[in-house]
């Protein structure tokens, strides 16, 4: 009974032992207690999961709105450039035509090659709309709605167009096609069309040409006939407006084709064109060259220029080759578009130097070249006479078949010659002098 007492006593003890020192027993058991562990872990996740969801809310709903604000400001800038550059307006016109010749054409696209629109009066006013990169054609809207393109220098501005945006590139020189697939017209580019601007300033008048020359050009199968309306054009009636165009004003005694040139005569060479003692008299003025008295009282736009056969056989090239660009010089500083052609052959003569003169020159100063030689080398005898001079003719008498463009009559010199001057001369009313 003793020991059981006893026992029990000692369990008591130890029991209050451990109620007593579980403080100690705490401390000293600390890193070994299962219970706290669970519980620190369990709230820590609960935590950061709060924190990232606050920052993954925020940062999407910032990027959006700094997108927001970016995105119309880019799109402002298209909208804002044309408004503040040029917006014209239907009721107040940006320019008009100027009181130039018979007034404006109108073109599909920046360039003399184009097709033509419309034609607008003098005085007709216009809204511009954009311009090309050179500034020297512009698009606008006629006041019947109609867009296309002018050329500049017929135009009287009446705003400020230098803000006006580029909407285009002027087109590039056109090719002209050869007359007949014998001949070869060159070199109408966009300086033949300043040329023919500077004389317009000077007073030359549009729809008049000169011709400069030896026999091969007065001669009466040399273009009179058209200018007498005894032409037959054949497959050609392409050239039907260019010979209108040039045959409505009086030259000095008729029109441009039937003129007789105080410019040629037989037996020149580019000497005598330049030789006041060669000038007419009663109408040249003295000290006047036969060129310029023919430019002061004709007054063209155009001249054509057939010299060298007698320089072949009188004057060294070298000469001939100063002489041809004086003409050439004192066509340019009267605003006359110089066309200058080659020679055909001659009989015991080599003319392939003087051509290849003819050839640079008209490539160096930018001027129409008319290959009269290679359009003669396809036909019997290259387009010769028997006198091995003069260009062939189908004949001798009746002058009007050398302006009938048809069948056999094709196979001749003078023929050839005329038709490949209609082609010069509707290639330079296409493309220079048309407004």
């Amino acid at each position: 009974m003793f020991a059981l007492k006893s026992s029990l006593r000692q369990l008591v003890l130890i029991a209050l032992l451990v109620l007593n020192g579980c403080q100690i027993t705490q401390v000293a058991v600390t890193p070994v207690e299962p219970t706290p562990p669970p519980t620190t872990p369990a709230v820590l996740p609960s935590q950061p999961p709060t924190a990232m969801s606050v920052i993954a809310t925020l940062t999407p709903s910032m990027t959006p709105t700094t997108t927001a604000t970016r995105t119309p400001t880019a799109t402002r800038t298209p909208t804002f450039t044309p408004t503040a550059t040029f917006t014209p307006t239907p009721d107040v016109p940006d320019a008009e035509v100027l009181e130039i010749g018979e007034g404006l054409r109108v073109r599909s696209e920046p360039g003399l090659s184009a097709s033509v629109v419309e034609n607008l009066a003098a005085g007709t006013q216009l809204n511009i709309i954009g311009r090309t990169g050179d500034g020297g054609w512009y698009q606008i809207i006629t006041p019947g709605g109609a867009t296309g393109w002018v050329w500049g220098n017929y135009l009287r501005f009446l705003t400020d167009v230098s803000a006006v945006p580029v909407t285009g590139e002027a087109l590039q020189a056109p090719t002209v096609p050869a007359a007949n697939n014998s001949g070869s017209i060159s070199g109408v580019s966009s300086n033949a069309r300043l040329i023919f601007e500077r004389g317009q300033q000077l007073g030359n008048r549009r729809d008049v040409f000169s011709k400069v020359g030896d026999s091969l050009t007065v001669a009466t199968f040399v273009l009179y006939p058209i200018g007498w309306g005894a032409y037959n054009l054949g497959s050609y009636q392409h050239l039907q407006s260019a010979i209108n165009f040039f045959s409505s004003t009086t030259a000095r005694e008729g029109n441009s084709f039937a003129n007789i040139s105080l410019s040629a005569d037989n037996g020149w060479t580019t000497r005598d064109i330049l030789d006041p003692g060669h000038a007419r008299a009663g109408i040249c003025q003295a000290g006047e060259t036969p060129l310029e008295c023919e430019y002061r009282v004709v007054r063209p736009s155009v001249a054509l220029i057939l010299i060298g056969t007698n320089d072949v056989a009188n004057v060294p090239l070298d000469e001939y080759r100063t002489n041809l660009q004086r003409i050439v010089q004192i066509s340019l500083d009267r605003g006359i578009i110089p066309v200058v052609s080659t020679i055909p052959n001659r009989l015991g003569f080599d003319v392939a130097p003087f051509n290849q003169a003819v050839t640079v020159i008209a490539q160096s100063n930018d001027i129409p070249l008319w290959d009269y030689w290679s359009a003669m080398q396809v036909l019997p005898n290259t387009g010769l006479s028997p006198d091995g001079v003069h260009p062939s003719y189908p004949s001798e008498t009746d002058f009007a078949q050398s302006a009938n463009f048809t069948g056999d009559n094709l196979q001749y010199g003078y023929v050839i010659r005329n038709l490949t001057a209609l082609e010069v001369l509707d290639a330079v009313w296409r493309y220079v002098l048309s407004y």
